[in-house]
């Protein structure tokens, strides 16, 4: 061979067996591989071949963006954003917004839905917000997509309202909402107190997007708050009996139970409670927990039923193993306060009541429990009044010994809670009755204190009398009565010159003071019948004295 020639052939051999040119050959066939198995939808396949091609060439431009992309299809979105984050230039405006959404979404959506602590949940939905803001800044205004993240975020941050409102502009402009975000507005106008508007949104997402399943739970709730038992008992059956106790997977050694047939059946049972069945739900909460007593949740409902029925130390028990299985448990914290304050331990509920303001100021059932707090620590007002006519045949006209026409009004009032247990009080009142013409009355005001703090409840008072029946105007009061158990409960009270008397022996001047024991047992605040004893003996001026012992059945 000439010389020339065998250089020629060196120089092509050695730049075929180049590094650079190899790896560039095979760079190109792997990018075509790998769009093939994208087009394909086999992200994972396509995921792997990248990682393979990178390993050769791991500067390639056309590799990493592959993979960013990949990374996206597949559902990894926060590591997808991450990378195109260090490489921007690498995307064209389409791919950029898609990532930049995606990144949005994973934030409104999964923000704080896990979080360690009620705090990490704070900062990771504070994020979402502040991420929607970024977005709207950069686009120069919302678009569709950030708009419907807008509202899931808004449902996450418990700040309903402005849900609905949101939902109302969108309806303005004829704008129809994909299921996952019309099942927040739905959410949202059912905590709103809008069950009739909800139903309808609740049913359309069940038909289109019935994996969530949160939302179909939903319904049942909202079809009991439009007061439609019947039909909320209905669709939690349905739910259940769709769902199996325990999911079989071939192949699998061992079963597993099924959350959903859990849920459906829990929910069931508090449905039930809520319909006035407080029985049948207690009968279907007590079976489950025999199940699961290491639930939280269901601690906590069957705590809500026994509260329901009277059992405030038994629900308190409940409650507070609920707490200590789950202490972030929303639901335990609020039904301790409630049975606590059953039990008249303000000074124990107190701390619990101002975690929950300070850790979940938005959170819809604690709104309701500070509510209910300052109501019960506020000022207390009571009203009375009544009427009543005696006819008879008697020749004097029919005069009954509560006189022909009688009457009485009451009006109380009770300061706010001082040092979680007194209360000061203050009332007027007066009972009238005719007699033959004349008309009695005993018009009195008074003033007094009264006590609670656990067991023990104790009043004492003094009035004065406002009219000229009789010369013992001043009269007062002294009662105690004490908790025995969530059934028994036992009270003494004494009573100088009190209201109870006679009328008919007021207009002689006779005046009458009191003694009282009393008893009484309530098995069940729901049952038909609760019985009670109670014993009294009054003394008049003139030295009669009257004893009375009654037993009662509240039918």
């Amino acid at each position: 061979m000439h010389p020339v020639q065998q250089l020629t052939t060196a120089l092509a051999l050695a730049l075929s067996i180049m590094p650079g040119a190899s790896v560039a050959k095979d760079n190109e066939t792997a990018i075509v591989d790998i769009e093939h198995l994208r087009e394909e939808h086999r992200w994972l396949d396509a995921l792997a071949a990248i990682g393979r091609a990178r390993a050769e060439a791991p500067e390639s431009p056309a590799l990493y963006r592959l993979q960013v992309l990949t990374l996206l299809d597949l559902g990894s979105s926060h590591q997808a954003w991450t990378l195109y984050r260090a490489r921007p230039e690498l995307f064209d405006r389409a791919e950029a917004e898609r990532l930049e959404g995606a990144q949005l979404a994973r934030l409104v959506t999964w923000g704080g839905l896990y979080a360690e602590s009620e705090q990490a949940r704070t900062q990771k939905l504070a994020l979402a917000e502040q991420a929607l803001q970024d977005r709207r800044a950069s686009s120069g205004g919302p678009d569709l997509r950030a708009r419907y993240d807008e509202i899931v975020l808004l449902n996450r941050l418990e700040r309903h309202d402005e849900v609905v409102a949101h939902y109302r502009a969108l309806q303005a402009e004829r704008v129809e909402l994909p299921p996952y975000a019309l099942a927040r507005v739905a959410e949202s106008l059912l905590a709103e107190r809008h069950p009739a508007e909800a139903i309808p949104l609740f049913q359309q997402v069940e038909r289109e997007l019935p994996e969530d399943w949160d939302a179909r739970l939903l319904l049942g709730y909202a079809y009991s708050e439009s007061e439609d038992f019947d039909a909320a008992y209905a669709h939690l059956e349905a739910l259940k009996t769709a769902e199996p106790a325990w999911l079989r997977v071939p192949g699998a050694r061992q079963d597993h139970a099924n959350p959903r047939h859990y849920d459906a059946d829990s929910n069931l049972a508090l449905l039930h409670l809520y319909g006035q069945d407080s029985a049948g739900a207690q009968q279907r909460l007590e079976a489950l927990a025999v199940i699961g007593p290491n639930n939280a949740g269901l601690q906590t409902a069957l705590g809500e039923v026994y509260r329901a029925r009277g059992w405030s130390e038994r629900a308190l028990e409940r409650f507070r193993i609920a707490g200590t299985l789950e202490p972030e448990h929303v639901g335990a914290a609020i039904g301790q306060i409630g049975a606590l304050l059953d039990l008249d331990r303000v000074d124990l509920a107190r701390p619990l009541h101002d975690r929950l303001l300070a850790e979940h100021p938005r959170n819809l059932q604690v709104r309701q429990m500070a509510r209910d707090w300052d109501n019960r620590m506020g000022w207390q007002w009571q009203l009375e009044a009544t009427s009543g006519r005696s006819d008879g045949d008697a020749a004097d006209g029919g005069t009954s010994p509560l006189g022909n026409r009688d009457g009485s009004y009451r009006v109380a009032v009770q300061s706010p809670l001082l040092n979680d247990r007194w209360r000061a009080t203050a009332e007027t009142r007066d009972a009238w009755a005719d007699f033959q013409g004349a008309r009695v009355h005993d018009h009195r005001s008074g003033v007094g204190l009264s006590y609670a703090y656990d067991r023990l409840t104790a009043s004492a008072g003094v009035d004065r009398a406002h009219d000229d029946w009789t010369d013992q105007g001043t009269g007062g009061y002294l009662n105690a009565g004490w908790r025995l158990s969530d059934t028994w409960h036992i009270g003494a009270g004494w009573r100088r010159n009190t209201p109870e008397g006679s009328l008919q022996a007021r207009r002689s001047g006779i005046t009458a003071d009191s003694l009282s024991l009393s008893a009484s047992w309530v098995p069940r605040i729901t049952d038909a019948w609760m019985p009670a004893c109670n014993s009294s003996a009054t003394t008049t001026a003139t030295g009669a004295r009257r004893c009375l012992l009654t037993p009662s059945v509240a039918l």
